[in-house]
């Protein structure tokens, strides 16, 4: 999948008061049965984004609950 974005954002808890950071990756990849690419928004933790250049080649890898806990680049 190819990199064409990424993002680092915060917002304020409305329960708790207490600062949230989140990260988003943006990218495309070729899909079975889809007609073009497939585009999507990952949530990735802030501290992997530093790391992916925007215009790179990753692969990402999951843990037991779906989230994104570490990438290659390829």
């Amino acid at each position: 999948m190819t990199v064409i974005g990424k993002r680092t954002g915060s917002f304020r808890d409305q329960q708790t008061g207490q600062e949230v950071t989140f990260g988003k990756l943006y990218v495309v990849y070729d899909a079975k049965n889809v007609e073009g690419q497939v585009a999507e928004s990952i949530s990735v933790k802030p501290d992997l984004l530093k790391d992916i250049p925007v215009g790179s080649e990753v692969e990402l890898y999951y843990n037991k609950y779906g989230r994104v806990f570490s990438f290659d680049l390829i």
